[in-house]
């Protein structure tokens, strides 16, 4: 059902550690179909803090946070589930 509106393609690297000084380690490159949207949004953390996010990709793949999505770092992710309770897709906020 999902599969039907992934018309578009983005380079998803995703977050695999981190080095000896704390910097996030990135593995390759791949490409993964999805739907890329332009939005505005303020996203509250767990910690209380505001955050504004500009990109939706709604993409099938697992993304999970600190992951990168074109080159820019995913800040949430929300899963999509359907109506018997499974994960359908996922909805990642950059």
């Amino acid at each position: 059902m999902l599969n039907d509106y992934l018309n578009q393609t983005a380079e998803l690297q995703r977050q695999t550690g981190t080095n000896q000084r704390g910097q996030p380690i990135f593995s390759e490159i791949t490409t993964v179909q999805c739907r890329l949207q332009q939005k505005h949004s303020l996203i509250k953390k767990s910690d209380s803090e505001v955050i504004s996010a500009e990109h939706v990709c709604y993409l099938t793949d697992e993304v999970r946070t600190g992951d990168k999505i074109n080159g820019l770092t995913v800040l949430a992710v929300n899963d999509m589930i359907n109506f018997d309770g499974e994960i359908i897709g996922y909805k990642a906020v950059m």
